[in-house]
């Protein structure tokens, strides 16, 4: 999910609450909040929880949490997702990083743009193909602390899942993730039946 495309340089981060309220108002997601019914166990009482509204709710929390992560780099949510791409990958050709976020060759061109002008990441010959530029993370943002604490409240709450909580969990997350990837590109599909048909 993507946020804002703009993020304010010099922004400081935040967390805890004012990253639920505050957060959200920045991202212009107003009272969708993250502390909703749809994430109240009780709710499964009654049966079947809302997914939609379950799912709103977690890629909200997402959407914020991106954007507190871009604020402390100087970089916009979406952008910062694109880093992760590349330190996940080591290296990366840039048609190769438009492909996997379904960005046009001129949109990667600016994002890594911006990314080389906070020295987050940098260009390079491909050794094995000089014609052939790579894009490199020039070393690990300033964010790892946050991952950290991100890590620990995880692993806090995970301790208390069964096997069959598990099981659960990753089918509905693969199940998701699959759905996603498949509308997105179906969506990428449907942006370029224009230009081929003009």
């Amino acid at each position: 999910m993507h946020g804002q495309e703009s993020s304010p340089d010099g922004a400081q981060p935040m967390d805890g609450a004012a990253l639920d309220r505050a957060g959200l108002d920045e991202a212009g997601l107003g009272e969708a909040g993250l502390d909703g019914a749809a994430l109240d166990e009780e709710a499964l009482d009654g049966g079947p929880p809302d997914g939609a509204a379950l799912g709103q709710a977690f890629s909200t929390a997402v959407i914020v949490f991106h954007e507190a992560i871009g604020r402390r780099l100087g970089v916009s949510a979406a952008d910062h997702k694109a880093l992760v791409v590349i330190q996940r990958r080591g290296h990366i050709a840039s048609g190769e990083l438009a492909q996997e976020l379904h960005l046009t060759p001129a949109a990667v061109t600016a994002l890594v743009d911006r990314l080389a002008a906070r020295d987050l990441v940098e260009r390079e010959a491909d050794p094995r193909d000089r014609r052939r530029t790579l894009i490199r993370s020039r070393a690990t943002p300033p964010v790892e602390d946050v991952f950290a604490r991100l890590g620990r409240r995880t692993a806090e709450f995970s301790r208390a899942y069964s096997a069959q909580d598990w099981h659960a969990i990753v089918r509905y997350v693969r199940d998701m993730t699959a759905a996603l990837e498949a509308l997105t590109q179906e969506l990428a599909e449907e942006s370029e039946a224009p230009r081929r048909e003009g």
